[in-house]
């Protein structure tokens, strides 16, 4: 009886998902036949935009996304209401639905204002994967009540190693098996509320690098002539090591890949090959060896920089012939549309490309519900968009992202007040922070600050007077913190110091003889909250 109910429950659920395949592919079907050459080819295309635009540049983008056929928008700028205006006026004048991207790798909030911002890659890369997921999903859930539908995230870059603060606070880890589970938890959160991810990889904005001779290691470098500022990776090496994490995200339904800023070299030849406009790229690597059957997105700005073709529609048919899907912020959409027409007229395989990436892109728009669009409500917009939930997600993230690096000496929580003298040292920053604030909510404490090493006159002196002196440290410090922490280790020798780090994780290395030392990895009000807490057990 058993066996037949689960073969029945079996069937059941088989031919559900059969029939909605069925339904997936009659709509791609039906609206494919629909579309002419020119509206196939603008399909391709995505173009930025701000809702903060003027009245009269919002009228003349709406007419050419209409007049072109454009199939995607990516918002730049805005805020909820005016995104949410535009957009309900983009889908309603338009006959396909548009696909509406995003820059939201730690919120909405990093594009737009009034919305919430959850925190970057490196800080969730201290949380637990389910906890990844959870922002991951309340970051969806904001999205999806935007009327957004796919988010350039994650990053599964983990090459930090040349990278500077704050661009590492991009990356998840430096840890490659780390990166690949929450950069996976966190597209995990996204899909379940049906938002698209497009992986992208990330520039070097670092300035001080010479091009550096290419080995079989990834290699990021500078600008010269022909190559911007960019990511390195050698051919044979790129499942195993730098596309390790990218491969999970790929097995489990990512949507598409941003190839800009991403070189690649062949064998023993040293000359970088942009990905983005490279048939072996497309064909031998990602479809081939990675078995990777998604879109994939180019930049057309940047490709117009290292390839030198300005000329309009140039680049654009570059990026085609290369096998790119979707085209970001082409330069002339008419000149584009031309161009392509042309080549595929001598070529049939190019007409053949055509269609493949045509119905790639209207897939991913059926799974992102545009089958049947509606028009997104401004009722409750913003109290919907910074729920109380979502307040508690943040807080529940804070506790989990600040970690205790050491606590070799017993002394967290500090175990009891009475009888002792606190003082605190400032690297950085003003006297009066939110970390101060929160200290001297739990003990009575003396505040000293360093913000220039002309402020270290007498500040040793009176520290010494102090048995816990508590040490923060933040971004603005750097450029003379290694003046002072020879001071602080003289003070640990014979008094009870902690040191906060609220910057750069990699600082940890300075204080390797101070016995207690905890990182928060950003200047942000909840994370030295709950630093205060962990000093004081609160």
């Amino acid at each position: 009886m058993f066996k037949k109910v689960l073969i029945t429950c079996t069937a059941l659920l088989f031919g559900f998902h059969s029939f909605a395949q069925q339904a997936r592919t009659r709509w791609v079907d039906s609206v494919f036949q629909t579309l002419t050459e020119e509206e196939k080819i603008g399909q391709m295309m995505m173009v930025s935009v701000s809702a903060y635009a003027t009245e009269e540049e919002r009228e003349e983008f709406l007419e050419n996304i209409k007049d072109d056929g454009i199939g995607g928008v990516l918002i730049t700028k805005g805020g909820p209401y005016s995104v949410t205006r535009l957009l309900n006026k983009l889908q309603t004048d338009n006959k396909i639905p548009l696909l509406t991207g995003i820059h939201a790798a730690w919120g909405v909030g990093q594009t737009l204002d009034s919305t919430m911002s959850f925190y970057k890659p490196l800080l969730m890369g201290a949380l637990t994967d389910s906890l990844a997921t959870e922002a991951g999903k309340e970051i969806g859930r904001e999205m999806k009540r935007l009327g957004l539908h796919l988010n350039f995230a994650p990053n599964a870059d983990n090459d930090i190693r040349e990278e500077i603060y704050p661009n590492t606070l991009q990356y998840f880890s430096d840890n490659k098996k780390v990166v690949a589970r929450r950069s996976l938890a966190f597209m995990k959160g996204l899909q379940s509320q049906k938002i698209l991810t497009c992986a992208p990889f990330l520039p070097d904005v670092k300035k001080d690098k010479l091009f550096p001779p290419f080995t079989e290691k990834r290699r990021r470098a500078k600008k010269k002539k022909g190559v911007d500022s960019t990511i390195y990776y050698n051919v044979n090496k790129i499942d195993t090591l730098d596309f390790f994490s990218y491969r999970g995200l790929m097995n489990n339904g990512l949507t598409g890949m941003l190839t800009s800023h991403l070189h690649f070299t062949m064998l023993d030849n040293n000359q970088p090959i942009p990905a983005s406009v490279s048939q072996i790229f497309f064909n031998d690597v990602l479809k081939k060896k990675m078995d990777y059957q998604g879109l994939t997105f180019a930049e057309i700005p940047y490709l117009q920089k290292i390839t030198n073709k300005d000329r309009g529609g140039e680049t654009e048919l570059l990026a085609f012939l290369a096998g790119n899907d979707v085209l970001i912020d082409p330069g002339n959409v008419n000149a584009t549309i031309r161009k392509i027409q042309r080549a595929i007229k001598k070529d049939d395989a190019l007409q053949a490309q055509l269609n493949t990436s045509v119905k790639k892109i209207l897939f991913a728009k059926y799974d992102a519900g545009l089958a049947q669009p509606t028009s997104v409500s401004e009722d409750n917009l913003l109290q919907q968009l910074k729920p109380l939930r979502a307040q508690l997600l943040k807080n529940k993230l804070a506790e989990s992202i600040v970690t205790v690096v050491r606590n070799t000496a017993g002394l967290l929580p500090v175990p009891y007040l009475e009888d002792q003298q606190f003082a605190s040292l400032t690297l950085g920053k003003e006297e009066k922070n939110e970390f101060n604030h929160y200290l001297n909510k739990y003990a009575p404490f003396n505040h000293f600050t360093i913000r220039t090493l002309a402020d270290t006159t007498g500040v040793y002196t009176e520290l010494s007077k102090h048995n816990v002196i508590v040490v923060s440290v933040f971004p603005f410090a750097s450029s003379f913190e290694l003046d002072i922490v020879p001071q602080i280790k003289k003070l640990a020798q014979t008094k009870k110091v902690i040191v906060c780090l609220f910057g750069d994780p990699s600082s940890i290395k300075n204080y390797y003889e101070i016995n207690t030392v905890i990182t928060a990895y950003e200047d942000d009000p909840l994370l030295t909250k709950v630093a205060a807490e962990i000093i004081f057990g609160g």
